[in-house]
């Protein structure tokens, strides 16, 4: 092309490089941040953990209390009941079984047993999240420490 009508093949193929350039740096700040967007945290199974410690450190639950000082990692053999683990987890949507080893004693308690049967069952659905853990601690009974070992397993309902 000549010079009077104002643009060569030159500038069009610099031009077109440029935006070709700009084209591939869009798509891949586009790709990097679609992917960086969509990633989820998945909080459930962090609720989870904090509801099963929960009792191993509150004087309420079935941690052991010597003169008003709560012992964390010491179970109190006495209040090793379903009933005083609904009191003090009572939350919607969770539901454990614990199981308490120590001196040749075997003692099992729930949180909410029969949404624990109806809800362990369906750990495979994404509506609930199981979580199962061993703890190994002492255990207090009849004013004796003995070491011992506690199973909990735990299922949150998840709203979704």
């Amino acid at each position: 092309m000549s010079e009077e009508h104002g643009i060569t093949i030159q500038e069009i193929v610099k031009w077109n490089g440029y935006f070709l350039i700009f084209l591939i740096f869009a798509l891949g700040m586009y790709w990097m941040w679609s992917n960086a967007v969509k990633k989820e945290i998945d909080t459930s199974s962090m609720t989870n953990d904090i509801y099963m410690s929960k009792f191993l450190e509150d004087g309420d639950c079935l941690a052991y209390s010597e003169n008003g000082a709560t012992k964390i990692g010491i179970i109190d053999a006495k209040k090793f009941n379903s009933g005083v683990l609904e009191s003090c987890l009572n939350r919607k949507g969770f539901s454990a079984r614990l199981v308490l080893n120590y001196n040749n004693k075997n003692m099992t308690a729930f949180n909410n047993e029969d949404a624990y049967i109806l809800d362990s069952r369906l750990c495979f659905s994404s509506r609930y999240k199981c979580n199962s853990k061993k703890f190994y601690l002492l255990a207090a009974d009849q004013d004796k420490i003995y070491e011992a070992t506690l199973d909990v397993s735990g299922v949150l309902g998840v709203i979704q």
